[in-house]
């Protein structure tokens, strides 16, 4: 697929490879495409301008930190140093937005003035409603998902979702709307972000998310018949009540008393992409998060190494991807519920034979619906909208 009326791409931020992957596709079709992001902090991905801001050094710097985040004006001193860099930023035919705060290590005053400077000096805007926003908290809040990363607050746990909380501030409302407003098209990467996201007109089809077919296995799991089953747990220490991390670990806990020679239980936390790639290939079963309808990236790379998944897997999502001809589930669905957790962990153990027909599905799905060729022609066909419905 090619665009007549788009030459040139500018990916603004990356959250897990999301844009990263984009860009690597579009530079092999020939386009003209920059990124720029923060990094995605610890995950340190690479980009053509990187805009970082550093971790404070000492109290008093940690203190500042703390005040001038609950301000909005987190980050401002070194976001204004990159402005000279700006220059690179201007004149794109499509912009794309990784979500309303692209630079997720900045606050509100940098990413508002950063947004604005993006929809003056470039033509076309599309936002991609990915990781977490005003609408997408809101719903959350308002108990719009049968459960969600939010289940988990209270008064006690609320110091724990201080990041996550932010975003219902009014100044992130204000940023979120700005970008609602200039978007063409607004483009959600998860069915979770569709639900946030449906009830405006310009909210397009869930586009799946991108993988590079390299990333691919040609060949699914084997049936560990004398071996132990090997289970892989990441875990992004800080979201565990998001993500669930907890709920997973109690389980498999209980998993290696019942069954102490059939199982391996690793933990990995908060390493470089790279690393985190590495670190399960040999694994079986890959446990994501269970707070989630639809999977993330990290269930994505899971599913494309023929692991078994645990992750977001509502019937509801499945409808949003392409399932036809698939003998088995491509991933387990991960309910926040330890009965259900176990019961679906030990159906594994038992009947070993099922990690191998559900390692077929996962990568058919894959195949289907993540590679990097195939969402890039979705996005392709979104940007190629010429009218601002605004």
């Amino acid at each position: 697929m090619t665009m007549t009326d788009t030459k040139s791409i500018l990916l603004v931020g990356d959250f897990s490879g999301v844009h990263s992957e984009l860009r690597k596709e579009l530079k092999e079709r020939g386009y003209n495409v920059f990124l720029v992001s923060d990094g995605d902090v610890y995950k340190k991905f690479n980009a053509d301008l990187l805009i970082r801001n550093e971790p404070a050094k000492g109290l008093v710097s940690r203190v500042l930190r703390r005040i001038s985040s609950f301000v909005g004006l987190d980050g401002f001193c070194t976001f204004a140093k990159n402005y000279n860099n700006w220059k690179e930023l201007r004149g794109f035919d499509v912009v794309q937005l990784i979500n309303p705060s692209p630079l997720q290590g900045f606050g509100f005053f940098s990413n508002y003035i950063f947004l604005h400077f993006l929809i003056k000096n470039n033509k076309k805007i599309f936002l991609s409603a990915l990781g977490e926003d005003y609408y997408w908290v809101k719903h959350c809040i308002d108990k719009k998902y049968k459960y969600s990363a939010l289940d988990n607050l209270s008064n006690t746990t609320r110091v724990k979702y201080k990041y996550t909380l932010r975003h219902l501030k009014l100044w992130f409302k204000v940023l979120n709307d700005l970008a609602v407003k200039h978007a063409i098209a607004i483009i959600p990467g998860l069915y979770d972000y569709k639900i946030a996201y449906q009830s405006i007109e310009k909210c397009t089809d869930v586009i799946p998310l991108p993988v590079d077919k390299a990333r691919v296995s040609c060949v699914p799991i084997e049936t560990p018949l004398n071996n132990k089953i090997v289970i892989f747990h990441g875990w992004q220490k800080g979201k565990e009540l998001k993500k669930g991390n907890l709920l997973f670990d109690a389980v498999v806990k209980k998993i290696l008393l019942k069954y102490p020679n059939d199982v391996e239980y690793r933990v990995l936390s908060n390493v470089p992409y790279s690393e985190y790639i590495r670190s399960f290939e040999d694994c079986h079963i890959f446990l994501d998060q269970c707070y989630s309808y639809d999977r993330g990236v990290n269930a994505v790379l899971g599913m494309a190494a023929g692991k078994v998944v645990f992750s977001g897997a509502e019937q509801d999502s499945l409808n949003c991807y392409d399932t036809s001809g698939l003998n088995d589930v491509p991933l387990i669905n991960a309910l926040p519920n330890e009965d259900s957790l176990f019961y679906e962990i030990e159906n594994l153990i038992v009947n070993r034979k099922r990690l191998h027909t559900i390692s077929i599905s996962a990568l058919e799905f894959i195949n289907k619906n993540h590679l990097n060729t195939i969402a890039l022609d979705r996005y392709l066909d979104v940007w190629s909208r010429n009218e601002n419905k605004n």
